[in-house]
């Protein structure tokens, strides 16, 4: 089925990429998410996608019942779903809600509300660490260690600006939302969209 992906036109500008190795915590490729707010009764199943512009099966699936989802992650990801050349290759997780005629119907997304924080999946196909700006609106500065794997990424507002880290803000409480197709931006995700990281990884390919 071929998802309708709108790809944004990125400035980058001062980001720089180098190859790490540290330990860093695993992350669970086990999705569980409970009691989504602003859910709909129409959802039927959810799928698991890399976001990209390529017309690409989904990673994995899951039925939605209870306002609620269970999902497991497969342990790799082909390079053909993921984003960059000799610096390595991400991709970040999308999940699509789907009624049960197979319709697209809206996103989830990771967000802690009172601190404003969006949380998302990326998967690396090998340690690089990823800092420098994008020119956006707001702009972004971005300082990310990627693990080889699935790594989680948060996003947070602090002024007229949006700062992405891999590091784990303190205190968190997120929880999963669901943001129909063809609303317009809200908080929910208004802070980091799953387009930059494609488009940050193919200027840095070019580097």
């Amino acid at each position: 089925m071929k998802k309708q992906l709108i790809v944004f036109m990125l400035t980058i500008a001062v980001i720089t990429i180098v190859f790490v190795s540290c330990e860093k915590e695993k992350i669970s490729r086990n999705i569980v998410a409970e009691n989504v707010q602003n859910s709909n009764d129409a959802i039927d199943f959810v799928e698991a996608f890399i976001l990209s512009d390529k017309d690409l099966p989904p990673l994995a699936d899951a039925d939605y019942d209870d306002h609620s989802f269970k999902l497991t992650l497969p342990k790799s990801v082909s390079d053909e779903y993921l984003e960059g050349e000799k610096n390595g290759k991400t991709g970040m997780l999308v999940l699509v809600a789907f009624d049960e005629n197979e319709n697209e119907m809206g996103n989830f997304f990771w967000f802690d509300n009172n601190k404003k924080i969006q949380a998302s999946y990326v998967y690396a196909n090998k340690e690089v660490v990823a800092k420098g700006k994008l020119d956006t609106s707001p702009p972004q500065t971005w300082d990310c260690s990627f693990s080889k794997g699935w790594n989680i990424i948060y996003a947070e507002a602090k002024g007229d600006e949006t700062y992405v880290s891999s590091k784990k803000p303190s205190n968190l409480s997120l929880l999963w939302y669901f943001k129909p197709k063809n609303t317009q931006q809200t908080n929910i995700n208004s802070y980091i969209n799953s387009e930059h990281l494609i488009d940050l990884m193919k200027n840095l390919s070019k580097m």
